[in-house]
């Protein structure tokens, strides 16, 4: 097996891996300095020196006192119980410290190269704060107000952790804190294997094929992943994180993947297969889906990809998963600079319906921003039948997936939409009903069920389309899936768009309605359109103007790197009429006019 691990586990001064809250507090090995560390190293020898720590120290006290009479944050009933029964909150903060500047380098620092490519290549302007570790001496004033940090998170500027019940109010007083809320823990029945599953007498592939698939042929045959194999694609090139239970590697069917990192967010190190198997047993099953390849009895739909595995789901009797781990791995696996992240893990308890509207849950908040920086979400849909959909599922810019049959017939479990602002979810549906995986002991494999690998089937037909056309923002896998999925003219919230087709659309790749080389995708399209140039990133903006075909001013916008969204509104932020447009682009170093048929759905 091919490894190239990219991260080290930090060493208490014994030489013993420290717990998961010691993890370094930003990505140059080491934790963010504080005042008394500062102090070490320089001494305070002038008095030049001892006036400014003065200074700093009574600046830092009042900052992080409450001020006379301010507003203590909101703590909500749900987390006074989580507290009482032991369970980690939330702590949100207000900002991330005096500092109102991010210096060039060590912003550079906190992601990787490739990471800051794909945000230029696929995303929104690149907001640096968003990658700001939280400023230390909040960390130390929380800890000293009797919170035991588990987690931190820099994109929603929180920490999670335990704290007694009678403490949190002395947490709320600070006035850096903004609110205290519950970590969502969501348990369920482990996925139900099918004792003894074969594929059905007489399914298999009928055409010649690339690889020896053995009893994973029938799901690669349905949703097409054969096809593309047959024209040379294979995910080299591409990278995938998994976020999941642990992970089996020493198997023969993993042998020759190539891992460029992994973590283990419950434990604080990297070592994700270091549980028993009831602990490995899930991750490895849907890794295997995606990724695995040993000819004559399973080959994942991404065997070339890289993969960087990330451990943060808890299992005991039953799977019990807590949301701080997901998003301490999603900001992790962003980092690395994936193209695409793989979950089959949701979260439901402390959440209602009425939360499942794309901005509520946690752990959606987290998704649409990793989105919004071009790391596709691919998100299992959950196993709650018509009980509704678990977050981050619920994302409007998340891929969901159900489980559906070999022909595209939603599965009873399969969890159904609409969203509590009545979108149509599940996005698509694949095979969730004996799936072929690879269980945790060696030479063991068996038919598996749950939109938990319905997941990484299709996470692996994104990463086979960008490895054809890189420069694919995440709406625009999206949308080219919808748009060639079974149920494409008539989406419903059992199957959505349907079944996945990955060479329809690997037919549908736009080639770029292009004017000097600038796109626009999707079109036609029925509501929001990104707008996109090959440039690289530069020190001045780009701009766009939408008018109408008679030449009407409708919309304006700026935009720094490759590409940009438009809403399909106008500068009231009033949705336009179906019709033709002409979108104008003009960049530092071209310029070009595109047109745009949009066709609002009825």
């Amino acid at each position: 097996m091919t490894r190239f691990c990219e991260t080290s586990v930090p060493l208490s001064s014994e030489g013993k891996k420290t717990s998961a809250a010691s993890f370094p507090r930003n990505a140059l090995g080491g934790a963010h300095p504080t005042i008394s560390s500062l102090k070490k190293q320089v001494g305070w020898a002038l008095p030049t020196v001892r006036l400014l720590h003065m200074l700093i120290c009574l600046i830092s006290a009042i900052t992080l006192m409450s001020a006379a009479g301010a507003r203590a944050a909101v703590i909500s009933p749900r987390a006074q119980n989580a507290a009482a029964a032991g369970d980690p909150v939330w702590i949100f903060l207000k900002d991330k410290g005096p500092s109102a500047t991010v210096p060039g380098p060590l912003a550079q620092a906190w992601i990787s190269e490739r990471a800051a490519s794909r945000i230029a290549s696929r995303g929104a302007a690149y907001d640096p704060r968003l990658d700001q570790p939280i400023f230390s001496d909040y960390l130390d004033a929380l800890t000293s107000a009797g919170l035991t940090i588990r987690t931190e998170s820099r994109w929603l500027n929180a920490v999670s952790g335990i704290v007694p019940s009678d403490r949190l109010a002395a947490l709320a007083a600070y006035r850096f804190v903004d609110s205290i809320r519950p970590v969502v823990i969501y348990r369920r029945p482990i996925d139900t294997p099918l004792p003894g599953y074969l594929p059905p007498a007489g399914y298999g592939l009928v055409k010649p094929a690339t690889f020896d698939y053995g009893n994973s042929a029938a799901q690669a045959e349905a949703i097409e992943a054969d096809l593309l194999h047959n024209r040379g694609l294979d995910g080299q090139g591409v990278r995938i994180g998994f976020l999941d239970t642990g992970y089996s590697l020493d198997l023969n069917v993993f042998d020759s993947l190539k891992v460029i990192g992994t973590r283990d967010f419950i434990n604080g190190d990297t070592d994700v297969g270091d549980e028993d198997s009831v602990q490995m047993d899930h991750g490895t099953s849907t890794l295997s889906v995606c990724g695995g390849y040993l000819p004559g009895e399973l080959i994942g739909i991404a065997p070339r990809a890289e993969y960087a595995l990330a451990k943060t789901e808890v299992m005991d009797a039953e799977t019990r998963i807590e949301e701080d781990y997901w998003v301490a791995g999603l900001w992790w696996i962003d980092s690395l600079g994936c193209d695409i992240v793989s979950s089959s893990l949701g979260y439901n308890n402390w959440y209602t319906r009425a939360d499942l509207d794309g901005h509520t849950a946690t752990t959606t908040k987290a998704a649409e921003l990793a989105v919004a920086r071009g790391l596709l979400v691919v998100n299992a849909a959950g196993n709650e039948g018509f009980d509704g959909l678990v977050a981050p599922a619920d994302g409007d810019s998340v891929l969901t997936v159900g489980a559906s049959d070999r022909q595209g017939t939603v599965a009873d479990f399969s969890s159904r939409g609409p969203t509590a602002d009545n979108r149509i979810k599940p996005d698509v549906v694949a095979p969730g009903l004996g799936v072929w995986t690879a269980l945790t002991r060696p030479g063991a494999f068996l038919g598996r069920s749950g939109t938990s690998f319905a997941t990484p089937l299709v996470a692996g037909v994104c990463a086979l389309l960008l490895q054809e056309k890189p420069s694919l923002s995440p709406m625009q896998v999206i949308d080219v899936l919808r748009a060639t999925a079974t149920n494409a003219s008539h989406p419903n919230n059992d199957v959505g768009w349907g079944m996945v087709r990955a060479d329809h659309a690997f037919a549908a790749l736009p080639s770029g309605h292009e004017a000097s080389g600038i796109e626009v995708w999707p079109n036609p399209a029925s509501d929001s359109v990104w707008i996109g140039t090959p440039d690289a990133a530069t020190d001045a903006p780009s701009h766009f103007d939408v008018f109408t075909a008679a030449g009407d001013p409708v919309y304006s916008g700026e935009f720094w790197g490759r590409s940009s969204l438009w809403l399909g509104t106008n500068e009231s932020n009033q949705p336009v009429a179906s019709g033709i447009y002409l979108v104008w682009v003009r960049t530092p170093i071209r310029d070009g006019l595109v047109k745009l048929a949009l066709i609002r759905r009825r």
